[in-house]
């Protein structure tokens, strides 16, 4: 979550500390009641979302440095390849013309071709062994090949996992604001005549007025700003 949803959450949190105190002033049945349920929903189902959503930050972060790790063990033996395949031209022309390095840093076309690297080798399996590359060295390779394509899936479903979460708790955080925009006229109307109670609800709503407000000024200064540069 950004900083505006961990200051709505807050509120939403302390809303919900509110309700405990003061739901036997509302019918089980009432509106109130509906939408104070709602608000509690989704502080639990956000509590819960925010706890899978640091799991699967961590989880990426460990695969973005597992995969870094791979990758250059992987562009290491493509290069030893690669070279190895220049000497072998000498006996062999046209050898070296199989296994060039791809230009640039694009992980699919790096594994498109250590995958057609380990494809080719087949053919000069006994060239490269003549040359201290033996079966060995392209079964390291072949499993670093391996790996890496399972560490780009890992790291496309912890990423995509992400986007999930965060959409979830866009859609619960959601539900829970516009929950409290309505209840909190209900609220207000409630305890109109108990101030104690009128103030607690002021201070457990506050975080989102502010957030509201502020908004609406930043909004009245662009358009000032704006109308302040049509003027000069």
């Amino acid at each position: 979550m950004d900083d505006k949803q961990n200051n709505i959450f807050e509120m939403l949190k302390r809303v919900n500390n509110f309700v405990s105190l003061h739901k036997n002033a509302f019918s089980p049945n009432s509106l109130a009641t509906e939408l104070f349920n709602i608000i509690k929903k989704t502080v639990e189902e956000v509590t819960n979302l925010t706890i899978t959503q640091a799991s699967n930050t961590s989880s990426t972060k460990q695969g973005v440095t597992k995969k870094a790790t791979l990758r250059e063990n992987l562009r290491q033996s493509m290069e030893t390849i690669s070279y190895t395949a220049r000497g072998i031209s000498v006996r062999v022309p046209g050898a070296d013309n199989k296994f060039r390095m791809p230009i640039g840093n694009n992980d699919s076309i790096l594994l498109t071709t250590a995958q057609v690297f380990a494809r080719d080798v087949v053919e000069f399996k006994s060239d490269f062994a003549k040359r201290e590359l033996e079966k060995v060295f392209f079964d390291e390779f072949n499993a670093n090949i391996k790996a890496f394509e399972q560490a780009t899936k890992d790291k496309n479903a912890s990423r995509n996992a992400q986007v999930a979460t965060r959409a979830s708790i866009n859609q619960a955080m959601e539900q829970g604001i516009m929950a409290f925009r309505e209840v909190d006229a209900i609220v207000r109307n409630k305890f109109r005549n108990e101030s104690n109670i009128l103030s607690q609800w002021a201070t457990a709503s506050h975080v989102l007025r502010q957030t509201r407000s502020s908004k609406k000024t930043k909004t009245k200064a662009a358009e000032q700003s704006k109308e302040n540069n049509d003027n000069n």
